[in-house]
């Protein structure tokens, strides 16, 4: 419990410090594996504040460069951001798997959906998920159907040849 209240208390310092920084210094003071620092932070502070149960699917991909789990971490966020705010779902899921040759992450949840066209000039979190994704290399697919719900899919390639620098979360 001492882990989920440290944790929270360096998530709402987010806003005082640059996006870069306030991710590492969560993933580094955390320590712990992407599924454990995904299921204490976000899943289960997550469900308990909006009532949307969560499925994790998060596999064991290695360690990682550190911008591409920030990346990532943040991409779920604003994932979950969407589906708090504008879904009306009952359950989400994030799932986290390698995929011949790729990191594959894939949030979605049994909301109300949207269409899609309509939603481009709405806000900023569709554009930004998908600004992030491109940052390290990947691309983000965003499928919705009114009343059906909505999924968002990052691909981002796995260079072999790249150290995962100071990566923490997928060990």
């Amino acid at each position: 419990m001492k882990r989920v209240i440290a944790c929270a208390a360096i998530m709402a310092a987010i806003w005082t410090v640059p996006a870069a920084a306030a991710d590492k210094l969560i993933i580094s003071s955390w320590g712990g594996s992407w599924k454990d620092l995904i299921t204490e932070t976000v899943a289960k502070k997550f469900t308990a504040d909006t009532g949307v149960r969560v499925r994790l699917d998060i596999a064991e991909v290695g360690p990682l460069p550190s911008d591409v789990e920030s990346e990532l971490f943040r991409i779920a966020g604003e994932a979950l951001t969407n589906i708090r705010k504008h879904a009306q779902a009952r359950d989400a899921s994030v799932g986290l798997a390698a995929v011949r040759g790729r990191l594959r992450l894939v949030v979605g949840d049994n909301g109300r959906g949207f269409n899609l066209r309509r939603s481009r000039s709405a806000g900023f979190g569709l554009s930004g998920i998908e600004d992030r994704a491109r940052a390290i290399g990947g691309r983000a697919a965003i499928r919705s159907t009114p009343g059906r719900g909505t999924t968002i899919t990052v691909t981002v390639p796995i260079d072999p040849d790249r150290p995962p620098e100071d990566g923490h979360l997928a060990r």
